[in-house]
């Protein structure tokens, strides 16, 4: 309430009118604007009976004559059954005026937009319609994020075990291979369906032997590739050939020394 209020004619008569000093009609005034803050920021009383609206208060007299009482002193505007504050619009607070802003333009939204799609009874777990109101971007996000991981874990659960060549379909090969495949997840590196094809490939042409040797050897280093030890104790990459600017050097350095 305004420091200049208490000066109003009308805030006089309805002292004298409910026969209420200074401090108590500030309360009486303050206490139906509060009511509407509450329960009717649009300032519209007239959903609530007289005495819903002593008891909210907790107005002890006659809850006809004060309802009376602020209307003929102008603080309540009656109008058929709308019962309304004053100019509340005007003067009520920011706050309650960035709410009746907000809910005017949801209002005006849902009235104006029309739906661009329709849910069927069949698909209506799965049919996006439009909303009247503005959907958050950050919940967007994690919907669809959410959305991948879950099709990403399906796809995993559905991915079909691989199809092992003649040369491999043994007991020996099969229990190294799952060890294999075992330590590429807790690495953190799981292998794709084009290497699982492509190493398969590669260790049907080395045998079983060979490729049992070179697995346990990768596994045991905590290696992502597949190695094998050489005849002459290191170790070197499957498939690496020399590069030829490092063998023209040994070459070159070979010379040198000879003379």
């Amino acid at each position: 309430m305004r420091h200049s209020t208490v000066n109003l004619m009308k805030f006089k008569r309805l002292s004298r009118r409910l026969r209420l000093p200074l401090w108590q009609t500030v309360g009486l005034l303050e206490s139906i604007w509060i009511l509407a803050q509450h329960n009717a920021r649009d300032g519209e009383l007239g959903r609530f009976a007289c005495d819903e609206i002593a008891a909210w208060i907790e107005w002890e007299g006659d809850e006809l004559e004060m309802i009376e009482a602020l209307v003929e002193c102008g603080w309540l505007d009656r109008e058929g059954n709308s019962l309304r504050i004053h100019d509340w619009l005007e003067e009520c607070p920011t706050w309650i005026k960035g709410l009746i802003s907000r809910d005017q333009a949801v209002t005006k939204s849902a009235t104006t937009s029309t739906p661009t799609k329709s849910a069927t009874t069949s698909t209506a777990l799965s049919t996006h319609t439009t909303s009247a109101t503005t959907i958050d971007p950050l919940l967007l996000n994690e919907t669809k994020r959410n959305e991948t991981k879950e099709n990403k874990k399906k796809e995993k659960r559905s991915a079909s075990p691989p199809v092992f060549p003649d040369e491999l379909d043994t007991e020996e090969f099969q229990a190294v291979w799952a060890i294999w495949v075992k330590h590429r997840k807790e690495i953190k590196k799981p292998l794709t369906p084009t290497q699982t094809k492509e190493q398969l490939k590669k260790f049907s042409e080395w045998g079983i032997s060979r490729s049992v040797k070179a697995i346990e050897h990768t596994v045991a280093n905590g290696w992502q590739g597949i190695r094998e030890p050489d005849t002459n104790g290191k170790y070197g990459k499957v498939e690496q050939e020399p590069l030829p600017h490092i063998s023209i050097r040994a070459a070159k350095t070979k010379e040198y020394l000879r003379q």
